[in-house]
């Protein structure tokens, strides 16, 4: 998906014209078993996606760095454009796959260190390790965990992919956080249930069951758990509801659609205390994108104009034109032919 970055935000946020479109398809590289772990494979997936993402860019690759002159069409002015990428929204997976790497080089030691501040990794010199890779060795890129491989982002004027990746709300937040510090929250009521006698503990034991599958930070389910889960009986799961707390402030605070000065502080505040309360708790984290939220809260604007929600929209409708419009076998051009037709007729 691919969209214009210098619109109102309420046009690329919404719905129809200005969305997003589809700009091409990736491969997926299934495993193979015979060569699953190898170096060689390792290398492999991600040069089939570079080298596949090349054809989607080669038509605006020369324009970065020649720029492309337009006529406007109601003054007739002349202006010359110059494409670059801006933003690379995607779960923290595909950033990897963007970026070849990390985009932060976090001893293993301190990745629960979440405000501590790290070298962010630049075109400039990861190009460079990685030419000086092809002359003396893969032992540089191994010093550095880079991969072997020419990124296809290198190609484009004025573009970084190490600062293009965007910390994303959805995955990391209500599809990752969100859903594991609520598991160990049920975990601690399980085990306050297993103290409970008689039918209520058949009827608390479903309850809960229900509440794993759900949308569980909407519900009340944190607010009862504080009469349940007292600091004296439970300390630990006490710590939990901390987490939480701090976690539900965090997730307000990147929400918001507005941010100032004093929004930001209070956000870079917050983080570190989030940080505390998850050190206090006896189960740790081996994540470090929660550093990534204030940082880049400030040049890219607020987190909705870099967050996926608006792209996982669209797979909806691409999933409809699989199930209707193809007969499941080489169905790219046929979901591509729909997708055309959708779009022009403004479906």
């Amino acid at each position: 998906m691919a969209c214009i970055a210098n619109l109102p935000d309420a046009i690329p946020n919404g719905k129809g014209w200005g969305v997003g479109t589809v700009v091409g398809w990736l491969p997926i590289v299934e495993e193979d078993p015979k060569h699953k772990g190898k170096p060689s494979w390792i290398n492999f997936k991600p040069v089939v996606w570079h080298e596949s993402f090349c054809k989607i860019l080669e038509s605006v690759a020369e324009y970065s760095y020649t720029g492309y002159a337009f006529t406007l069409p109601h003054s007739g002015e002349t202006i010359v454009i110059y494409p670059f990428i801006f933003i690379l929204s995607a779960d923290y997976e595909e950033h990897c796959m963007m970026s070849l790497i990390c985009i932060y080089l976090v001893p293993d030691k301190k990745l629960m260190d979440i405000t501590e501040v790290y070298p962010l990794r630049t075109t400039e010199s990861m190009q460079k390790l990685y030419d000086q890779a092809q002359e003396k060795g893969d032992s540089i890129l191994q010093s550095s965990g880079l991969q072997d491989v020419e990124n296809v982002f290198w190609s484009i004027e004025c573009s970084d992919p190490y600062r293009a990746v965007s910390w994303d709300q959805l995955h990391a937040y209500h599809l990752g956080l969100h859903l594991g510090l609520f598991k160990h929250l049920l975990l601690h009521l399980l085990e306050h249930v297993e103290n409970i006698q008689g039918p209520d503990k058949h009827k608390a034991k479903v309850i809960i069951d229900e509440l794993y599958y759900c949308q569980l930070s909407k519900m009340q389910i944190l607010f009862a758990a504080h009469s349940v889960l007292s600091k004296a009986d439970n300390p630990n799961a006490y710590l939990l509801l901390k987490v939480i707390q701090s976690y539900l402030e965090l997730d307000m605070y990147t929400s918001m659609d507005v941010h100032m000065e004093k929004s930001i502080e209070e956000g870079r505040q917050l983080l570190g205390v989030f940080e505390a309360n998850l050190k206090a708790y006896s189960q740790a984290t081996d994540d470090t994108i929660w550093k990534n939220v204030t940082s880049w809260s400030i040049p890219k604007g607020v987190t909705k104009n870099y967050n996926t929600k608006v792209n996982e929209c669209m797979h909806g409708p691409l999933k409809e034109a699989y199930q209707t419009w193809t007969n499941f076998k080489n169905v790219a051009d046929q979901k591509w032919n729909c997708y055309e037709i959708a779009t022009k007729n403004g479906l």
